[in-house]
């Protein structure tokens, strides 16, 4: 995970936050999923199971599935 990411995850102020939902154009590791929820749970945040990946060559044909993602999980 980059540092920037574990200290933004890290400093968030859960008072400011309703849930998180993931999503990516990078190619994030699983394991990064999966530490970033470990640290908001943590901090009391709600965060959504499921998250949403679409390589950044292939945002074009990802649009779709992003807006139904995003529906789905109230964003």
């Amino acid at each position: 995970m980059a540092p920037e990411l574990r200290q933004y995850a890290e400093e968030l102020d859960p008072g400011m936050v309703g849930k998180i939902v993931l999503f990516t154009t990078s190619n994030w590791s699983r394991r990064t999923v999966l530490a970033l929820k470990k640290i908001f749970k943590g901090k009391g945040i709600a965060v959504a199971e499921d998250y949403f990946y679409a390589h950044m060559l292939n945002i074009d044909g990802k649009i779709e599935a992003a807006r139904q993602f995003g529906a789905e999980n109230g964003v």
